[in-house]
């Protein structure tokens, strides 16, 4: 149990309801050895839209290519690759769940004192009396 442990640690790997299982040769680069080769590691997922995927590895949510076959992500910090499996299959529900597709935001930053106007492109951002809360504070 204890070799599993410290195998997930350096493949940034999670043990979870939500974890999907991906093919990886991810290494953390803080250590010397994770093994040889392609082996399946089990990630966290969120879907952003029915073909936006992103995959957690470590602390850290990186966005997968959007591709209708799997892709492969290198990931700073960590030696090697990410298998990202297609989202068309794992997301395909998402379409239902009535979520936007966020394209961007900007800017990216402003002062913490607020009163910087802000703009979301995407698709599917809800009617325009819908409520918009950004970090707990209602839009205007």
């Amino acid at each position: 149990a204890d070799m599993a442990r410290l195998k997930a640690a350096q493949r940034g790997e999670a043990r979870c309801e939500g974890c999907r299982c991906a093919a990886t040769t991810l290494c953390n680069s803080s250590h010397s050895d994770c093994g040889a080769g392609r082996e399946f590691g089990c990630y966290e997922h969120r879907c952003l839209s029915p073909t936006r995927l992103q995959m957690r590895v470590g602390n850290t949510w990186f966005d997968c290519a959007e591709q209708p076959t799997p892709s492969r992500i290198s990931l700073p910090g960590y030696a090697g690759e990410l298998e990202c499996p297609p989202a068309a299959e794992l997301c395909a529900s998402a379409a239902e769940l009535g979520w936007p597709d966020l394209r961007s935001v900007e800017p990216a930053s402003g002062p913490a004192g607020g009163g910087t106007v802000v703009t979301i492109r995407g698709a599917d951002l809800g009617a325009a009396d819908s409520r918009v809360v950004v970090c707990g504070v209602e839009a205007s």
